[in-house]
């Protein structure tokens, strides 16, 4: 059997020379004595059509030789679906592009339902502080936090007190794109004031007394940690001046022994949160 070479050009996979369309063509000898004509050949692209392809696809033409017709088949075949392959990775591509697009709208539905956050400071439950804390959204960047603590120990015959009353708000404005994060969700800068009431002792002399004058800057940074639930960590440093009044123990009666005034300059205070986030249910359509 005479060999040949057969051009296959699967469809939409080659440029013609103006860049835009190509020829389709499949040529091949009958299965009978003789060749096509030239002629013949020609009247058979004629009859072909030109196809639209993207710029951007480009596979080199493959030569194979010419095989019995369901070999031949049999290659086309293949040819095809390694072309459907590329086709279908090429929409996959396309579609993985859009999906942080899409991700970023379900988030930014999901934070417009955010109306309110409890919080619970870790670092003062470890010093035996009793605290809680309420941030409320302000738009898309903004947001007010209250605070408020209050430990209320004390033992006079061990001569330990640790009592504290402080409460204080702060507003954050939160960086970044906010379409990628849920409210109250990254980094952020605060300003922050507040004060309170205090009476500390341990075995021996104690401090009584005021502070009003705490304020300054915080930087933060929030991260979910399930639907309803985030973590939250904080350092504020800024300006803290008190009013106090030094006293002593003596059968059993406190004695003012001075007063004074402190002023500090540095970090205030600091924070690991846990934060319960309150959502508003959306109506179904």
């Amino acid at each position: 059997m005479p060999a040949y070479l057969i051009n296959i050009f699967p469809t939409g996979c080659y440029r013609s020379s103006d860049g835009q369309k190509i020829r389709v063509c499949l040529s091949y000898p009958e299965e009978k004595e003789g060749k096509n004509s030239s002629t013949e050949q020609a009247a058979m692209i004629e009859e072909t059509e030109f196809i639209p392809i993207d710029r951007e696809t480009t596979i080199a033409p493959m030569a194979v030789q010419a095989l019995p017709q369901k070999e031949r088949r049999q290659v086309i075949t293949e040819t095809e679906k390694t072309v459907t392959k590329a086709e279908k990775e090429k929409e996959t591509k396309a579609k993985r592009g859009k999906k942080p697009k899409e991700k970023a709208a379900r988030r930014d539905k999901t934070a417009g339902n955010t109306v309110l956050a409890l919080k619970n400071n870790l670092l003062y439950d470890l010093a035996l502080a009793p605290n809680i804390e309420i941030e409320i959204p302000v738009g898309k960047r903004w947001s007010v936090n209250l605070e408020y603590k209050s430990p209320w120990w004390s033992n006079s015959s061990k001569e330990i007190c640790y009592q504290l009353i402080s409460g204080g708000i702060e507003s954050r404005y939160w960086l970044g794109n906010r379409e990628l994060h849920h409210r109250l969700n990254g980094h952020f800068f605060g300003l922050y004031a507040e004060g309170g009431i205090y009476d500390f002792q341990f075995k021996g002399d104690g401090y009584q007394g005021k502070y009003y004058g705490a304020a300054g800057f915080t930087y933060g940074y929030s991260t979910s940690v399930s639907r309803h639930l985030a973590l939250e960590f904080s350092l504020g440093i800024g300006y803290l001046t008190t009013e106090y009044q030094k006293y002593t123990p003596y059968e059993g009666s406190l004695v003012w022994m001075s007063s004074g005034n402190y002023t500090f300059i540095g970090p205030t205070k600091a924070k690991i949160s846990l934060v319960w986030v309150i959502t508003k249910k959306r109506g179904r359509k």
